[in-house]
């Protein structure tokens, strides 16, 4: 089966997307598995080496991805813009409840 051009990357994107907002939130890095990453990004876990070398070459762009966003998010705070999600559910995760 071929794929449109481009695909692997969107791909990538998705699985980093998913680890980044989900997955590495709620559970830490040392909380969530390849097979619940992949599973998150909708994919089984079989391509996940096709896309990393590691799962802690993912755990890395995730945390990176992840404070890019919040970079920019202080840097409109700063300047009085909007943040996207602003009002969302902060509740913390059950592994954070007790801290």
């Amino acid at each position: 089966m071929r794929y449109v051009k481009g695909h692997g990357l969107q791909t990538r994107s998705r699985i980093i997307e998913n680890a980044s907002s989900y997955g590495l939130r709620q559970n830490g890095a040392d909380g969530v598995s390849v097979v619940d990453l992949m599973r998150l990004a909708g994919l089984t876990h079989g391509g996940f080496y096709s896309h990393f070398d590691s799962r802690e070459a993912l755990v890395i762009e995730a945390f990176t991805q992840a404070m890019d966003r919040k970079v920019v998010d202080w840097l409109k705070i700063m300047k009085g813009m909007p943040v996207e999600g602003a009002g969302r559910d902060r509740r913390k995760s059950a592994a954070h409840k007790d801290k």
